[in-house]
C-alpha cells in the first residue's frame, strides 16, 4: 500500500482507499502525481498514473513487462525499462497520455537495463545495467540533439546500483558493496572520481534532499529484527572546497521492510522535501505477514534469471 509520510510528525496517510500493488513508486517533478508499476510479472502489466489531489488513477497499458517509471522533467513523459520477446530489458520512453506507442531508446544493448533517474535538464537518463555475467554497473543515456547515446558512468568489479542524481546534475549517491557489503556513497557524476562514503551499517534506496545538502536512505535489513522494520536514516552535506562532506547518520523514522532485489525501488521523497511515499503492507499488518506475501519478488527474480538463460 503507497503511503505518505509526514518527515516532521511521523504521521502516515495511505495514498489509496483499498490496497493496491505499487512497486517502484516515483513522484512527478512538481510533485501532484505519482507513477509506479504495478508488478504483474507473468503478463506484463499496465504503468500506473495517479493524480494525488483530484484522486485519479489512470494506466498506460503495455503488452511487455515493464519496470522502474521515471518522470521527465516537463511532466509529459514517462522513461521505463522493458523487455521485448528478443532481447534484453531496454529503456523506453512513452507519452503519458498513451497517445503514441513506447519508443525504444539508445538502441539494443547486450545486458538489461534499469532505469534509475532522470536530470532536470533532461538531458541524462541514469541506469542500473546488468550484464550477461551478472554484474552490475552504473551507466546512462545523454541527449545529443534528439538521439540519446549510451555511456559509462561506474564500472567496477563490485556491484553499483540505484543512482539518484543530485538537484544540480553534479552528483550521484549510489549504492555498491565495493567495501564488502551494501552501502551508500556519493561522487562526482563527471570528473576525476571523490567517491564518499555516505551510510555506515549498510543502506539501501538513497535519495536526494530538494536542497541537495542531505541524502535519505533506508538502513540495511536485518533478518534478525524481530518487528521486520529498518529505519529511514538522514545525512546532511557540507561543501568543503568543492566536496560534500557526510554527517553521522542521524535515524528519522522505522519503516515496514521486505526483503527484495537489489535495485528494487520501495519509496520516493516528495519535491517538497516534507513527505517520504513508501510501500507498506496493507491495513497495518506487521512484516511477517507481508513477507509471506513476497511472491511479487520472487517473480523478479525468476523474470531475470529467465533472461539470463536465454
Amino acid at each position: 500500500m503507497p503511503t505518505l509520510l509526514d518527515l516532521a510528525t511521523g504521521e502516515r496517510i495511505p495514498l489509496l482507499d483499498a490496497p493496491t500493488i505499487a512497486i517502484n513508486p516515483r513522484f512527478s517533478q512538481n510533485g501532484d502525481r505519482v507513477a509506479w508499476e504495478t508488478g504483474y510479472i507473468e503478463s506484463g502489466g499496465p504503468l500506473v498514473i495517479y493524480e494525488i489531489e483530484r484522486r485519479v488513477r489512470t494506466e498506460i497499458p503495455l503488452d511487455q513487462i515493464s519496470r522502474g517509471p521515471i518522470w521527465s522533467p516537463d511532466g509529459r513523459e514517462i522513461a521505463f525499462s522493458m523487455s521485448a520477446e528478443d532481447s534484453a530489458q531496454t529503456t523506453h520512453i512513452v507519452r503519458i497520455d498513451g497517445e503514441e506507442p513506447p519508443r525504444l531508446v539508445g538502441g539494443r544493448t547486450s545486458f538489461e537495463q534499469f532505469t534509475d533517474d532522470w536530470s532536470r535538464d533532461g538531458s541524462t537518463i541514469l541506469l542500473t545495467e546488468w550484464s550477461s555475467d551478472a554484474s552490475r554497473n552504473l551507466g546512462s543515456l545523454r541527449r545529443e540533439s534528439e538521439v540519446w547515446k549510451p555511456h559509462p558512468v561506474l564500472a567496477t568489479p563490485a556491484l553499483e546500483v540505484d543512482a539518484r542524481l543530485s538537484p544540480d546534475g553534479d552528483w550521484i549517491a549510489y549504492t555498491s558493496n565495493i567495501t564488502g557489503e551494501m552501502q551508500i556513497f556519493i561522487r562526482c557524476l563527471e570528473g576525476p572520481p571523490d567517491r564518499r562514503q555516505v551510510s555506515v551499517n549498510g543502506g539501501h534506496n538513497p535519495l536526494w534532499a530538494p536542497d541537495g545538502r542531505a541524502v535519505y536512505f533506508r538502513e540495511s535489513f536485518e533478518l534478525n529484527n524481530p518487528r521486520g522494520l529498518t529505519r529511514l536514516m538522514r545525512v546532511d552535506l557540507t561543501e568543503i572546497d568543492g566536496r560534500l562532506e557526510p554527517s553521522t547518520p542521524r535515524p528519522l523514522h522505522e519503516l515496514n521492510d521486505v526483503i527484495t532485489p537489489t535495485g528494487l525501488k520501495l519509496h520516493d521523497l516528495h519535491p517538497d522535501g516534507e513527505r517520504l511515499l513508501y510501500v507498506a503492507p496493507p491495513n497495518g499488518a506487521q512484516q511477517p505477514k507481508a513477507r509471506n506475501q513476497a511472491y511479487l519478488m520472487t517473480g523478479w527474480l525468476s523474470e531475470i534469471e529467465r533472461v539470463l538463460e536465454d
